[in-house]
């Protein structure tokens, strides 16, 4: 599911816009759960609240990120990190699982 966000830090932690409708949306789902950004809203920290779900893969204008909730979650996998922008970009292209 591709879930908007204000802001998402590496944990996979969003600022929404406020209502919680995806928080709950996401807490019944039992999907995939990507947060899409340009890249100046990655911030180093977003506080967690009681009923906030956190996104599995982070992705921006720049880079797709595994968020590290995913990779606590999920066993790890012959993927790895490799440059798919041909501009020196890291991009983590492990495979997701499922929360």
């Amino acid at each position: 599911m591709i879930v908007p966000a204000l802001a998402l830090d590496p944990a996979g932690q969003r600022i929404g816009y406020g209502a919680g409708y995806y928080d709950r949306a996401l807490a019944m789902a039992a999907v995939v759960k990507v947060g899409v950004i340009f890249d100046f809203q990655l911030v180093s920290e977003v506080p967690a609240m009681d009923g906030d779900v956190a996104v599995d893969w982070v992705v921006t204008d720049r880079r797709v990120l595994r968020s590290v909730r995913a990779e606590e979650l999920c066993a790890p996998s012959t993927g790895g990190d490799r440059d798919i922008t041909g501009e020196g970009v890291v991009t983590n292209t492990e495979t997701p699982c499922r929360s």
